[in-house]
């Protein structure tokens, strides 16, 4: 099998793209494939080209249908980046797929991506987001030879009222008392005050222990995946965290362990199956909110909701950022920006009175 020089890139995280073009000897036609390492050293070179050349040699000689190269996309990144997103990915871009059809990749024209994302995307924000999913998976075709044209490059994403999605991602005060006014059962109801006064994932307090919620600090040590159902680490080394608990959740949490009593679980949040489960609660607060909102909402606006609480009490943003457990949150950001924005608007109504005798 020729090869060529085996290119390395460095990569604005740090890490290095290994490159290999060879061509088929079977069909005559030039390929790349590509690896992601941690270094660019000797061995870290010796590995990309050992694993990049059975590839090459692996590669089939025939047309691949979108399917095939969803295979090939996935066995690379699940090298790459944690097990929940390749399953996300997958689920998103196979959804795109079954849209197209049994379509070869070849074939594939950037008009026939826009009708199939559309044709399963009722608001722009969900277009976007798939479209976002299945731009990577193109560019990474692009990248390694199987399609010709850069698809992903042209596949823009749709105008959409970032204003309103903002809003639609955290609760006004008056809209959470109304919630938390209409919540039955009680295990509900100390559920959402939990993930509205700690700000934690939906999937990080299903997995704390009894024994992870002390008299000052949560413990986040784990997570619950929404996707795999199994509890494991947590989400990034971030997200590993000891939560403070201040004294508005010290009484709620007090006031929620002589309701717990009569559960024997070692969750803190006991359920059936040892811990809650999560696909009720979903389906619970997301009809209850349409119901007394007006508009549906998943558990997450809980945690958006507690970052814009301490927002609106003055709290920094590097301070909700440490606290939530990331070191960057574009989400965070947006409703920071928009509670100032909005707070803004509300010195300027309230100055726009005349003081002049």
């Amino acid at each position: 099998m020729p090869t060529e020089k085996l290119y390395v890139e460095k990569l604005k995280d740090g890490r290095f793209q290994y490159r290999l073009r060879y061509v088929d000897k079977r069909t005559g036609k030039a390929h790349r494939v590509s690896c992601i390492k941690n270094s660019n050293s000797r061995q870290a070179y010796n590995a990309a080209l050992r694993e990049l050349q059975n590839r090459a040699v692996e590669a089939p000689d025939s047309r691949l249908k979108l399917n095939q190269v969803l295979t090939l996309y996935l066995e690379q990144k699940r090298r790459e980046i944690r097990p929940q997103t390749v399953l996300r990915n997958e689920w998103e871009i196979r959804r795109v797929n079954d849209a197209l059809g049994d379509l070869y990749i070849d074939s594939l024209t950037i008009t026939d991506v826009k009708k199939a994302i559309s044709s399963i995307s009722e608001k722009n924000c969900t277009y976007n987001e798939r479209a976002s999913r299945y731009r990577a998976f193109l560019n990474w075709a692009y990248q390694n030879d199987l399609i010709q044209n850069d698809l992903g490059g042209r596949l823009a994403l749709l105008p959409d009222n970032k204003k309103q999605r903002i809003e639609e991602k955290y609760l006004e005060p008056e809209e959470l008392q109304n919630l938390l006014d209409a919540i039955n059962p009680p295990m509900w109801y100390y559920l959402t005050l939990f993930l509205v006064l700690s700000g934690l994932r939906i999937g990080e307090a299903i997995a704390l222990y009894l024994e992870d919620v002390g008299e000052k600090y949560i413990s986040v040590t784990k997570t619950y995946s929404l996707i795999t159902h199994e509890i494991g680490d947590a989400k990034t080394g971030t997200s590993v965290r000891q939560v403070y608990i201040q004294p508005e959740l010290r009484k709620v949490i007090d006031e929620y362990m002589l309701y717990r009593d009569q559960f024997d679980s070692k969750y803190f949040f006991p359920g059936k199956n040892g811990h809650i489960v999560y696909g009720s609660y979903n389906v619970f607060i997301r009809e209850l909110s349409k119901k007394v909102l007006g508009r549906p909402i998943t558990p997450h606006a809980l945690r958006h909701t507690h970052a814009s609480l301490f927002m609106a009490s003055g709290v920094s943003i590097d301070t909700i950022s440490r606290r939530l457990g990331h070191s960057n949150s574009r989400v965070t950001k947006d409703i920071y920006l928009h509670l100032t924005e909005k707070m803004k608007k509300q010195d300027e109504q309230s100055l726009s009175v005349e003081i002049l005798p």
